[in-house]
């Protein structure tokens, strides 16, 4: 994907899919580093974008607990719009553009009204010519799998850096997400040491998983995104309670055929929060699932008496 942030109009641009924040407020752009732009969409409402892969991610971050809308308009040949994705054609392209946290309608001005129902939300847009060319027709597990056959079982573990060399540390099972590095090595920056020694994490972190399947699930090239699974990260929301999931895209990495197993990979972006007698506390524990689309169907033996 090309990307150009043009700040001027409020406006990403996604090779030629154009997307404007209507609503954005004339200090749009808040920072930028790496790829990654932080902005404002709206008075109560933050982003952060960066492209991984095919995909182009906006993550949401709502200050309020009402429900907050904004705008966007579309450059399209044409469109169309589902429950919570939105397909569009621009000249010889197609993209499809998923929400989660959100509610979405298209107005007769053809301006797209986005409700962001969560405190945290997200807008994932995909190239549909990319994703149409991957080839999801070697799926080996059925989409219905009968009693007999077993039911795909996932570890998933977590790291601060996307070669998987620095693990996440783990508390009762469930890893710890913190916006402070785990560990410090010869490959460390001084930023990441420094945030280390004090124990102040920065305001944003990238973390990175790695899902393994107990079976070969499915064989594809390493990178493409999967059809069949996806990973849920829930996030803490107060002392007690852990919010709405956040669903990540989960690419192919490999096929393990010695220990017949699919390895996945995937990364969010967590953000510090949190104040406590004076002090900014960053840690939390974080839940995470992955989520398979398969149906179980078990017989079950009956009896006619044609004599009753």
């Amino acid at each position: 994907m090309e990307i150009n942030f043009i700040e001027e109009n409020a406006e990403i641009k996604i090779d030629n899919l154009a997307i404007k924040f209507l609503s954005a407020p004339n200090d749009f752009l808040i920072s930028e580093q790496n790829g990654y732009y932080n902005f404002n969409v709206r008075k109560n409402i933050t982003a952060t974008s960066w492209a991984d892969n095919d995909v182009y991610n906006i993550i949401l971050n709502k200050t309020t607990s009402y429900t907050s809308l904004f705008s966007v308009h579309l450059n399209f040949d044409f469109i169309s719009v589902e429950q919570d994705s939105i397909n569009l054609e621009v000249g010889n392209k197609s993209y499809t553009i998923n929400f989660d946290g959100c509610n979405i309608k298209l107005d007769d001005e053809n301006i797209l009204l986005v409700s962001v129902v969560n405190s945290v939300a997200s807008m994932n847009v995909y190239n549909s010519n990319t994703i149409n060319e991957m080839s999801f027709k070697a799926l080996v597990l059925p989409s219905v799998i009968d009693e007999y056959e077993s039911i795909p079982e996932f570890s998933i573990s977590c790291y601060d850096d996307s070669n998987f060399t620095k693990p996440r540390p783990i508390r009762f099972g469930i890893p710890v997400v913190s916006t402070v590095p785990s560990i410090i090595d010869g490959t460390s920056t001084r930023e990441e040491i420094d945030t280390y020694n004090s124990g102040k994490g920065l305001d944003l972190k990238t973390i990175y998983f790695r899902v393994f399947a107990d079976q070969i699930l499915e064989t594809l090239t390493a990178g493409v995104t999967s059809s069949l699974v996806r990973l849920k990260i829930y996030l803490p929301n107060g002392l007690d309670t852990i919010k709405e999931p956040i669903y990540k895209t989960l690419f192919f990495s490999s096929n393990d055929t010695t220990n017949n197993r699919t390895i996945y990979t995937a990364s969010h972006t967590f953000y510090s929060q949190g104040i406590y007698n004076n002090i900014e506390y960053v840690d939390g524990l974080m839940y995470v699932d992955v989520q398979i689309d398969i149906t179980i169907q078990q017989s079950m033996p009956i009896q006619f008496d044609f004599q009753i």
